[in-house]
């Protein structure tokens, strides 16, 4: 490790000075990032240099490199390439609503936030559950809201601050919180949606996990979508700070084709083109426990 560039660059969680330089890319100060950069498709293989605060042990991307216009690029997102991985994302989001479909002996209210096109909400749906998604991206609204979904456009920041959402049993959020500017803001503001009875799901990145540190720099999760890596620890400690406890975790399981896993995996060496096409396009259940879900409540007298 190294110390980090000079420049003020402070730790978005703390707030501390103290940082160090975890992975260092050679990234470039001036370059073009567009939309495609935040689609959920994206096989980009650009990565941004990994930092790391010595007083709360938090990593994130050099806040220096974050887009000025970030909240705009993820409402100018369009994403043809995900729709293509319909049957996929469905078995993943299926298996996301039975985990928290179990957390209750009967369905209730649900905000999602993220939702993009909807595909969490409809499982969710069928079960019985009244659903509200939160979306900054026009295409994904339009094709969420085709399927009858309620869907509130705009950051997350902006609907919330709007104060019209009434709160639900059940707030989710599925790998978004590593794409936001200040986690602990976001946290906050989705415990402001939250009954004291209520759960909030989150899932995150876990850099602790043995995948990733077997991986280290070329963990396939660093890059520059994720502003922030987080490990069990750290996740927790946040959660701790703003009255919110955790009451279980574990590994959030996606599905993903034979031919994404691979590209993700291996960006530079085209391994996915040896396999048979229809072999690439079967939905493999993965595992390997660098993505966990946490599933939060708030802390009794906080």
């Amino acid at each position: 490790m190294e110390n980090a560039p000079s420049g003020g660059v402070l730790c978005p969680i703390c707030g501390s000075d103290l940082i160090r330089m975890q992975y260092h890319f050679n990234q470039p100060r001036e370059r073009t990032i567009g939309y495609k950069t935040y689609a959920c498709s994206n096989t980009e293989t650009s990565k941004p240099d990994v930092l790391s605060c010595t007083n709360c042990d938090h990593w994130f991307s050099n806040p220096l490199f974050w887009p000025k216009d970030l909240e705009s690029l993820y409402q100018e997102v369009v994403d043809h390439e995900y729709i293509k991985m319909k049957t996929s994302k469905e078995k993943t989001f299926t298996k996301s609503a039975k985990i928290s479909n179990k957390l209750f002996d009967s369905a209730g209210t649900l905000i999602e936030i993220g939702s993009y096109t909807g595909m969490f909400l409809s499982p969710m749906r069928n079960l019985g559950w009244e659903c509200i998604g939160i979306e900054p991206s026009t295409w994904a609204t339009e094709i969420a809201r085709r399927s009858g979904h309620e869907i509130r456009q705009g950051t997350f920041e902006s609907i919330v601050s709007l104060g019209n959402l009434e709160k639900a049993d059940l707030i989710v959020s599925w790998d978004v919180v590593e794409h936001v500017r200040d986690p602990k803001k976001f946290l906050s503001d989705a415990k402001t949606l939250m009954k004291d009875s209520s759960y909030l799901v989150v899932s995150t990145l876990d850099r602790s996990s043995l995948f990733a540190k077997i991986m280290g720099r070329n963990w396939p999760w660093i890059i520059e979508m994720h502003l922030h890596y987080f490990d069990i620890n750290t996740f927790k400690s946040l959660a701790n700070s703003l009255g919110l406890e955790l009451i279980k975790y574990g590994t959030h399981v996606h599905y993903a084709t034979l031919s994404y896993m691979l590209r993700k995996l291996f960006p530079k060496m085209p391994l996915y083109k040896l396999i048979p096409t229809f072999l690439g396009k079967i939905a493999i259940p993965i595992g390997l426990g660098d993505v966990k879900y946490f599933v939060l409540k708030k802390r009794e007298n906080y």
